[in-house]
């Protein structure tokens, strides 16, 4: 009884406020107007049938038809209620995936749809008590192939605490997030076991799931690519830049000899034949039982053309870190030679011949000569091209290219800038980042050979 007259006051103050605010302007059967705010709501809107079904409407309106239908409109659709026998929003918004991928939720718009659109299209609005023609395209593209929304939301029940029965959102949460984080969504699909099978799709795409699923859609499916079973890696990768490493280089062995690597690069074999190529060798890394030791000389030479003048170095100075650093920030500042490498894309190796060959350079040629000696001393090195501030900053940020080196010591991640200390005059050995006193660094990736 204490719940009736809460809602009986709370109706009533509704009522004073809608009372005033409707202005109808035609009427229905029964002298009950169906217009409120020059809409006819007569195919949404029936009073009988709203006041049987609502009757504490009556209590607190009495037979006040204009405010029972501005209640209808202003609370009502917006919580979904059904005001006649011939149309329920939810079953309206059930049966047609279309009309769920314009409004969503806002079950408001469902209605208006339907006197303005539905009603004539001979659109339904009854009979679906569950999703019809649920929907699996997006942006024009067919997820079908690899997803299924009953599969996904039984595997992922907590998609339906957050969006509801709303398949185009769910849709939408499996293309924007699902797929980069490998979510399986239907029987047919497993994106790790149709990586894990298809070596050539390891080399193009490395560790970009998305493109996965793409793949498959457009063309795996078709070809009859493996898609399902073991999500281990079968035959590795051995080609790196069309040149075959077979010789010299044996995934599982390499993995079983450095426990550390096989951590970093667990079923990720086009990175860890990168890295081995790429690190791994400067270090006199093997990584094959049986490897042909010549053409293992051959290659290294082959891909580290630095390699000997980085030793040749190292020999002057000692193999030292700190020294190593010290000899590429003491290199000439110059950045107008024309012959040197102009875009970062042209590789770390470009930049440090130029700069053991010249004795001078830019913050790349700087940044690539530390990099190849502390590569030579064991270190993992990476060259990093991104920006940093530069100029006056009083008028706004602006930002120039920059290279620097970044290292993993005890766990944690070092910047070695040499053109830093070669500008400044200030330490660049082993910052961090946001460090005070040292440049804001904006990372923009990891260069290549």
């Amino acid at each position: 009884m204490k719940h009736n007259r809460v809602l009986s006051v709370l109706l009533a103050v509704v009522m004073l406020a809608l009372v005033g605010a409707a202005a109808p302007t035609a009427a229905a059967a029964g002298g009950k107007t169906t217009v409120y705010d020059g809409v006819d709501y007569a195919l949404v809107y029936d009073y009988s049938y709203y006041t049987r079904t609502r009757p504490e409407l009556v209590s607190a309106f009495g037979e006040n038809g204009d405010a029972v239908l501005a209640y209808f409109v202003e609370y009502g659709m917006e919580r979904g209620d059904q005001a006649i026998s011939s149309f329920n929003v939810n079953a309206y918004r059930n049966r047609y995936s279309d009309l769920r991928e314009m409004y969503g939720e806002e079950l408001r718009r469902y209605y208006l749809h339907f006197i303005f659109s539905g009603s004539s299209e001979g659109r339904l609005g009854l009979g679906a008590e569950s999703l019809l023609d649920i929907r699996t395209t997006l942006d024009g593209i067919d997820y079908a192939p690899v997803y299924n929304y009953s599969y996904y939301t039984s595997a992922h029940p907590e998609l339906i605490t957050l969006y509801g029965a709303d398949d185009v959102a769910i849709l939408r949460h499996f293309v924007n997030y699902g797929m980069k984080l490998g979510h399986q969504a239907c029987e047919n699909f497993n994106v790790r076991a149709y990586r894990a099978q298809n070596r050539d799709l390891r080399a193009q795409y490395k560790n970009d799931l998305k493109s996965y699923y793409m793949h498959y859609i457009y063309v795996g499916r078709s070809a009859g690519l493996p898609a399902t079973g073991t999500e281990s890696i079968t035959v590795p990768v051995t080609v790196y830049k069309n040149t075959d490493f077979s010789a010299v280089y044996d995934y599982a062995y390499y993995m079983q000899q450095y426990p550390a690597l096989a951590e970093r690069f667990a079923d990720d074999d086009v990175a860890a034949l990168e890295y081995f190529v790429t690190t791994g060798m400067t270090k006199d890394e093997i990584a094959r039982e049986d490897y042909d030791e010549a053409l293992y000389l051959e290659l290294r030479e082959q891909f580290h053309k630095g390699y000997n003048k980085a030793a040749a170095v190292l020999d002057e100075i000692g193999w030292d870190l700190e020294a190593a650093f010290r000899w590429s920030a003491g290199l000439t500042y110059d950045r107008h030679d024309q012959t040197m490498p102009r875009k970062p894309d042209e590789g770390i190796i470009a930049f440090a011949d130029f700069g053991f060959d010249k004795g001078k350079g830019n913050c790349y040629v700087m940044a690539a000569t530390f990099c190849e000696m502390a590569r030579l001393l064991g270190y993992d090195a990476r060259q990093i091209s991104g920006f940093v501030p530069v100029g006056d900053q009083s008028a706004g940020v602006n930002y120039g290219p920059h290279s620097w080196v970044e290292i993993d010591i005890d766990e944690t991640t070092y910047v070695f800038d040499p053109d830093f200390t070669n500008e400044t005059g200030n330490n660049g050995f082993m910052i961090t980042y946001g460090q005070s006193g040292t440049w804001r660094y904006n990372i923009k990736e990891e260069m290549h050979e």
